[in-house]
């Protein structure tokens, strides 16, 4: 239980990082 929530805490924390970027080079 405590595995899958860190990969899911460290999943989700990219995931906005990568879609903060995405935003960022779509609206340059």
């Amino acid at each position: 239980m405590g595995l899958m929530t860190r990969i899911a805490d460290k999943t989700g924390a990219l995931g906005s990082v990568v879609s903060a970027m995405g935003c960022a080079a779509c609206f340059p």
